[in-house]
Parts: structure tokens; sequence; C-alpha cells
């Protein structure tokens, strides 16, 4: 969880402070006017337990040392009605409270229907500046499906940042530099022949990408031919033998030579190896930047990894001198960090070159000095959850001021049911090929329900409805959760998906579309509340706080879970209770509970990146 001064803060929506003011005064009424009841003592009662909100007395029970039960009698006996609360019970350890729902339904509603877009939303960052890094796309080779879940995670959660009102700067850092940048740049020098990605009708970084894939065979076809003339049978090598086989194999490999002659070159600067890179390089740009486009998502700042890697001896320099790292007798540099219970970290080779996290360190103290941070996060997969705790340490252990604003946004990988799609280079699904997989799934599926709509439209809906599937998938799980992506079951009308949240939102649509009638709260006269829409409110009620509890957890699935439990109550109300039909008392509050529910779908699926559609 981030943000230690506000986690324990929450947002509700007007109506709910109200019930929450009315519980305080009954509480400071049995217990003195110095307790203080907050939103954290509160509780949706679960399914099968009567009340509609209650009172737990497990926490007040730890402050006034006394038993929870007696505590719920205390109160209890202290409970005078409100406009908002009409009854209390006393259950156990509880005091069940029962809400006026006609009041609590016209106000919740007409806060909605007044805010719109503007429902949910707090200022409780007050302008705090975050930078959310995410995406490391490297230059030798198109990003694929892991890639989406971080793209979408990290812009995700940026987005419900900037929602409580947290200034924003969306980060991504390059990988433009190194060996496996120049193992497609020899293998495009050696067998390229000048072609470029137009005259290969390729997409930009696909075409890096093959030159890369291409040296990787040409190297294994040199290792074949280099164990047989060895005699040598590379399947019956076990680890060590293996590991002793690969290193005679790059001491006499022509190709690996030259891979490592052009990475000297280019940390030399030769001019023609650098123009080589630059010119690849933007075709990998060209490409990420399409991608980028396709998802919908964007960058306020990039930092390249060939204009920091040489940076942070500085910073050694000085944690030696200030004795807070060790220079080793072959002069490399360490951080000790088993006292914190982690292993310790070479921040220096011996030869005085820098490791990764040499440049990270860097990197941080640059991120703040140009945005004046308030906090950093990096978006970065489960398998460097070590590191990041080795780096956030050191950073503390040097002394800097920042050092404990940083913070990992950890996720799984992402999986593809065997045999679902194929790969490009037969091991990893490329981001673009899943992209238009599922939107050519879509389309088939459109086609079949609805054979005479115009083309246009047809390309237009099942691109929405192709890259909802894919986002609320992989956004509707938690970060620590592997996901085996199923394009079948994303696209499902009738599940937990996006296109199922969709449909909810276009069949609002459609019934506030069939009537003239304007939506006016405030002239709503006192109408039932049955259990179908009762529910519904409660559901929408809550939409605030699990917003709240997404970002500051920066955990999107609980956002999309909260907006599917919406969905799937409007389409209960929508079966059990007829709109249109009714009398017209009761249709106006149904209507206005139709385009409240229409709205909170609509806010929560835009911060999903998740674009609503007036027709499925």
């Amino acid at each position: 969880m981030i943000f230690e001064e506000i986690k324990s803060k929450t947002t509700l929506s007007e109506v709910q402070k109200k019930v929450l003011s009315d519980i305080q005064k009954i509480a400071k009424a049995a217990l003195g006017e110095s307790f203080l009841i907050d939103e954290t003592f509160l509780e949706i009662p679960p399914a099968g337990v009567q009340g509609d909100l209650a009172l737990s007395c497990f926490k007040i029970s730890q402050i006034i040392k006394k038993a929870p039960a007696e505590i719920a009698q205390t109160i209890y006996k202290s409970f005078q009605p409100t406009e908002l609360i009409v009854e209390a019970e006393a259950k156990g350890p509880y005091l069940n409270f029962y809400l006026n729902k006609n009041i609590f339904a016209r106000e919740l509603l007409t806060q909605i229907l007044k805010q719109k877009e503007k429902f949910g939303k707090s200022i409780i960052g007050s302008g705090q500046k975050i930078m959310m890094e995410y995406s490391s796309p490297n230059t030798n080779k198109p990003q694929h499906i892991g890639h989406l879940r971080n793209n979408l995670l990290g812009w995700t959660v940026a987005n419900l940042f900037k929602n409580l009102n947290f200034k924003i700067i969306k980060a991504r850092v390059i990988n433009d530099r190194g060996v496996h940048i120049c193992k497609s740049m020899l293998a495009y020098q050696k067998w390229g022949h000048g072609e470029i990605p137009e005259s290969a009708g390729r997409k930009p970084d696909f075409f890096v990408g093959d030159y890369y894939v291409l040296y990787a065979q040409k190297l294994a076809e040199d290792e074949k031919e280099y164990a047989k003339n060895q005699g040598i049978i590379l399947s019956e090598l076990d680890e060590q033998k293996k590991k002793h086989f690969n290193e005679r194999f790059q001491k006499n490999s022509q190709l690996f030579k030259e891979v490592q002659e052009m990475l000297r070159k280019w940390e030399s600067g030769d001019k023609e190896t650098r123009k080589l890179w630059q010119k690849m390089n933007n075709w990998a740009y060209q490409g990420f930047k399409e991608t980028y486009e396709r998802l919908g998502v964007d960058f306020d700042k990039t930092y390249f990894e060939s204009e920091i890697y040489q940076g942070g001896k500085e910073i050694i320099d000085q944690g030696i001198k200030e004795k807070k790292l060790e220079q080793q007798p072959d002069g490399s540099v360490i951080a000790r960090l088993e006292k914190f219970n982690l292993p310790d970290k070479i921040v220096l080779r011996s030869d005085g070159t820098s490791v990764y996290i040499t440049q990270d360190l860097n990197l941080a103290q640059k991120k703040f000095k140009d945005f004046n941070l308030d906090y950093s996060v990096y978006c970065v997969a489960s398998e460097q959850d070590l590191y990041f705790k080795q780096l956030f340490k050191i950073v503390e252990l040097l002394g800097f001021d920042w050092g404990k604003r940083l913070y990992h946004l950890s996720y799984n990988m992402v999986n593809l049911p065997s045999g679902k799609m194929k790969s490009r280079e037969g091991t990893v699904v490329d981001a673009d090929d899943l992209i238009s997989e599922m939107e050519k799934i879509s389309y088939d599926l459109l086609k079949q329900r609805y054979s005479d709509l115009p083309q246009k439209e047809l390309i237009k809906r099942s691109r929405v409805i192709g890259l909802s599937a894919i986002k609320y998938y992989i956004l509707s799980f938690r970060n620590d959760t592997l996901i085996t992506f199923d394009p079948q079951k994303s696209l499902d009308f009738e599940g937990k998906t996006g296109p199922y949240i969709l449909y909810t939102y276009a069949r609002a649509g459609s019934v506030l579309n069939k009537t003239c009638a304007k939506v006016k709260v405030k002239n709503l006269a006192d109408f039932e509340v049955s259990e179908e829409e009762w529910q519904l409110i409660k559901e929408i009620n809550e939409y605030p706080r699990k917003l709240f509890d997404s970002a500051i957890k920066m955990d999107p699935s609980i956002l999309a879970g909260g907006i599917y439990e919406i969905a799937e109550s409007f389409n209960r109300f929508y079966h059990a209770r007829p709109i249109l039909k009714a009398d017209q008392k009761t249709m106006s509050f149904r209507l206005a509970l139709t385009q409240a529910t229409r709205q909170v779908l609509s806010n929560g699926l835009k911060l999903l990146g998740i674009t609503p559609i007036e027709k499925m």
C-alpha cells in the first residue's frame, strides 16, 4: 500500500458522509464526545445478514477495553432515528443500521447526475507529484504480451492517481544500448542488403526484431557446427558441461566476436556504428509509437539508457567517502545489506564500469531533480522484486531524503493457453499480433450478430470491443496473479469481461433513448425501492470508495470488480423490474437509476482506458 499519510483515509459519496456523520453522533452520545468513529469502522453486511450498514465494535473494543458485544448494546441504547437511519439493531459485536432507502437513493442519484464524470473524484492528492515509470522496451524487437500488462497497469494506476488530484508524470525508460541491441544491428549490417521496413512490408519494430531473430538463428547454426566439429552432442551435456562449452564456443565464434567488436565501437563513438544504431533505433521508436497509439497509452517523459548508463559513479564515490559503501580489494564496490535481511549488492565492477544498479541510482536521483517529485513509482514485473528492495535500501543507506518515497509496483506474468496463437519467434507473442487477433475475433462475432452492419461500423466496433477485452481481462486480476490470457473467454458478452460491461452501458443507453422524458431527480415523488434496485444503489454507492482503494493500493482489479458488480446488479434489476412500462412515479425513479448507472459505468471504463460505445 502506498502513501502512509493517507492510506487510512477513503472517499465516500455525499449521502454516505451524512450517514457516517449520524453514526458519529450516535457513538459520541454513548461513548463520549472525544470518541471518533471513522469510515474504517463501518462494514457492508454480508448476504443474508440483516441491515444496510454495520458498525463493527472490535476496533472500538481495542480502544476502550470493553467486550465488543457490550459496546454494541451501549451504543444501541443511545440510538435515536435520523432522517437517513430509521432503525438500529445490536447483533453480537455489531450494531446494524437500517437506512431510509427512499431518501438515500434520491440523494445519491442527485449527486451522480449533478457531478457526472466528477463522481468519484477526490482532491486528496493535493497536487503532489508522482512519477509513474512503466514500459521499458528494448529497441531490438517489438513489444510482447508481457509489455501489455506493464503498459496497461502503469498507465491505469497513473490515471487513478490523477483522479485523486495527484500531478502525474508518466515516464518510460528506453533500453537502447548494449550487446543485445548490437545483435540486431550486426545481423542487419551483414544480411540486410539495404532493405528498409517499407520495402519489406513490415511494421518498423517487427523489421528490427526480424534481424534480432536472424542473429540468434545464425549463432545457433554456428554453435551446432562447432559442436559437430568437436564431436559433441549438445543435448547430452549437463548444465556444468554446457557452461564450459559455451565459454569455448564464444572464444571461437566469429559472430560473437563481431557483435562484441560492434559494442566496443558504439561505446567509443564510432560514427558509422552510431549512424546504424540511430537508424535502427528510429525504426523501433516508430513501431513502438504505433503500438502505444493502438493501446491508448502515452508518456510525458522518456529517458534513454544510452544517456544515463554512465551516470551514478559520483554517487558511488560519495558513498565510499562516507563509508556507506565498501570498496573491495579487486576494486569493485559493494553495498552491505545483510543486516537488512537482503543479499549484498555489487554497485560498481572491479574495472570501474557500471552495473544496472549504478545507472538506476543515477536515474532515481535525476527524476527527483528533474521534477521535484513527491513520489516515484516503478511498474516492473515481480522477477525484479529483490532487485528493487536492494535498490531502495541502498538509496536509503546513502542518505537521500527521497529514499523512502520510492515504490515498486510489482506484477506477475501473462501467458497464453497452449496453441491459442502462434508467436513471431515461436516463444513470445507480440503485443500487436494479440491486438490484431482480438480485433479479428470481435469482428467475426459482430458479423454473426449483425450481418447487415456496415463494414466501417463493424471495424470501428471490433476495435473498441477487442481492446476492451484485453484491457479488462488483464486489469481485472490482482497484480500478483499469474494470468493465462484466454482470448475467447475475454470476449464473452455474459461473463466478467469488458464486452459485458460495454453491453450493459449500451443497454442502459438504449432504455434512455426510448423515452423523451427528462430525468430530474429533484422532482421525484416518493417511490418504493425494490430489493433489486436497492442492491444496485448500494453497489453504485460503493464506487467512490473502491476507486480510492484501487488507486492507493495501486490495484486496478478493485475498480474493475466494482464496475462489474454494478453492471451485474443493473442487469438483474433490468430483468426483474420493468422500466418504461412502470407507472409514471416509478418510471421516473428507474430512469434516474438507469442514467446514474450508465454514468458510473462510463466513469469507471474510461479510468481503465476503455471507450464506452453506444451500440454493441
